[in-house]
């Protein structure tokens, strides 16, 4: 099970937990949404997660699949989190936690 995503391909294929397709869809629309709309260099990836899957509860898989026709069923946030560490591209910052 792969992302296609810009020129790189995220494997999902070690991640136990994802069992069907429309699960990798959604992860990878999840990703988009979650860099079209709240990726910021701000925010940590947690935090990114976090809205994601509480949009996911208010609307269901329907808010990923905002002008696209696609077969998504509902990954939960572990499998998203999963999805953007084996993003390679994908560059992070360490946030230190004052006081």
């Amino acid at each position: 099970d792969e992302i296609g995503f810009g020129r790189e391909t995220i494997d999902l294929s070690c991640v136990e937990q994802i069992v069907e397709t429309a699960q990798t869809k959604a992860i990878g629309m999840a990703i988009y949404r979650m860099r079209e709309d709240v990726m910021d260099g701000k925010k940590t990836i947690r935090e990114c997660v976090d809205w994601i899957e509480e949009r996911l509860k208010q609307s269901g898989v329907d808010f990923l699949n905002k002008g696209f026709l696609l077969d998504l069923s509902r990954p939960r946030g572990i499998e998203i989190g999963a999805g953007l560490n084996r993003l390679r591209t994908l560059k992070v910052k360490h946030k230190l936690k004052t006081g």
